[in-house]
Parts: C-alpha cells; sequence; structure tokens
C-alpha cells in the first residue's frame, strides 16, 4: 500500500510534467524520434519520483517472513548468565513461525590479536557453545 505524509506537494506534478512536455516538443530537433520519447519518459519519471519523494510517499509491503539475530556474549564476565541466554533462545526459537529464520552470534573472544571464535551449534538439548581454554 502507497501512502503519502504530505498530499498537497504532490499537486506541482501536474505543472512540472506540462513543463517537461512543452519544452520537449519544442527542443531536441537533433536528436531522433525513439531518443526524444526515451528523453521524455526519463525526464517524467525523474519528477514523478522527485515530486512523491518530497511528498513523503511510502510503500508498505505485508511481511510474509520473519529472520531474527540473536548476538550472544560469552566473555567471562557473563559467564554466570550463560544458562539463561540459553534458555532465552530456545524458548524464542520453540515459538517462533515455521518459515522464520533465526541466527545465533557470538562475538570474537579473544586476549589476542587474532581472536578466536565461538560459534553455537544446534543440538538435541538446544544451541550449545563450546567451551573455550583461558588464554
Amino acid at each position: 500500500m502507497i501512502s503519502v505524509t504530505n498530499p498537497l506537494l504532490l499537486l506541482p506534478a501536474l505543472p512540472l510534467a506540462a513543463a517537461a512536455v512543452l519544452i520537449w516538443r519544442k527542443g531536441y530537433d537533433n536528436l531522433s524520434a525513439r531518443r526524444r520519447k526515451l528523453s521524455l519518459a526519463v525526464r517524467l519519471a525523474l519528477i514523478g519520483v522527485i515530486v512523491l519523494g518530497f511528498a513523503g510517499a511510502t510503500l508498505t509491503l505485508p511481511q510474509s517472513r520473519q529472520a531474527v539475530v540473536f548476538v550472544v556474549d560469552l566473555s567471562n564476565s557473563d559467564v554466570g548468565y550463560k544458562s539463561g541466554m540459553q534458555a532465552m533462545i530456545n524458548a524464542s526459537l520453540a515459538r517462533r513461525p515455521a518459515d522464520s529464520q533465526a541466527g545465533v552470534k557470538a562475538p570474537t573472544l579473544s586476549r589476542s590479536r587474532r581472536g578466536a571464535q565461538v560459534t553455537p551449534r544446534w543440538g538435541r538439548r538446544g544451541w550449545t557453545y563450546p567451551t573455550q581454554r583461558n588464554m
């Protein structure tokens, strides 16, 4: 559905389109007929897009699917909350629609320059996180 926040700003579209057609009819004698028509179409399209932009036109489409990404902090400072995070993620995944997508991202945990990536895995008990050795 298309909605416009300021419909009064659509009024200049007609005079601007008429001006573009008048300029097109009087000018561009050195272009072929096909190129003249193409130039008019491009000008009218640009005028339409600019006027719609100033009028605040928005296009809203019905949403048919959903994607969620969980970002999990697995640093040593939050080690006590790990089971709570897993329970929250598992509960959220149990309630999601069948056609939705979900992912879990754990930021790089390291004390070195290289970094060590901890990737959660889906198992029989839900999302599990491999333990990391202290560096």
